[in-house]
């Protein structure tokens, strides 16, 4: 049976979403989950819930305890303290929207990214950007939700996180949203249409589809 008698399955991908605080993350997240029925999962936290905070929506809330009991049974993609609160990415619900067929996002810091990346390669890394560095201060004071010298201490992370830009996949500039989502729509194609991420089906003695790698000829 040759290639042309197979079906092309397109992967599900594990998108890694990062930037500074003003960049547009969640913005762009929320949008691409509403418009291609992806998949957002929530970190975890041991921090108490903020005003307004939804338990399992914005994060899921459990003890230290717990916690650090899937630290050691390794339950987390990614993790780190702050503040004295842990953060993290849970796995089960990652691999369980993957197994399911849904391209999944995580919203975390640069730090969780790259440690994602180290536990699933194929992870796609994404870094979200303004044009300019006081175009992000514009939009940081314009929120009018910190104070000035919040404001500093977010800039100055900023910094800090442009400079591990380069070792993610790809930069969004996100100057204009409608711009910005036909342009993280097209990396999602193109790593989808990737050689190596190709996988045919063909159909066994029985009529069933069965996997089959795209990597090796028959």
């Amino acid at each position: 049976m040759g290639r042309l008698d197979k079906d092309i399955v397109k992967p599900n991908l594990l998108l890694v979403v990062s930037g500074p605080s003003g960049a547009g993350k969640s913005t762009i997240c929320q949008t691409f989950v509403e418009r291609h029925a992806a998949e957002l999962v929530v970190s975890c936290t041991t921090r108490e819930p903020r005003n307004g905070e939804v338990p399992d929506d914005d994060y899921i809330f459990i003890s230290r305890d717990k916690f650090e009991q899937g630290i050691k049974d390794d339950r987390f993609l990614e993790y780190a303290e702050v503040h004295n609160n842990l953060y993290g990415t849970p796995r089960a619900p990652v691999d369980r929207a993957l197994d399911e067929g849904r391209d999944t996002i995580l919203e975390i810091d640069v730090q969780g990214g790259l440690q994602v990346k180290k536990k699933m390669p194929e992870a796609v890394l994404v870094f979200v950007r303004t044009g300019t560095f006081s175009a992000l201060e514009e939009r940081l004071v314009g929120r009018g939700t910190d104070s000035p010298e919040v404001i500093d201490i977010r800039l100055h992370n900023a910094r800090k996180e442009l400079e591990v830009m380069d070792q993610y996949d790809y930069f969004l500039l996100n100057d204009d949203l409608e711009t910005a989502m036909v342009d993280f729509a097209a990396i999602v194609m193109a790593e989808k249409c990737r050689i190596e991420r190709l996988t045919l089906s063909a159909d066994d003695e029985h009529g069933n589809k069965t996997a089959v790698s795209g990597n090796k000829e028959d």
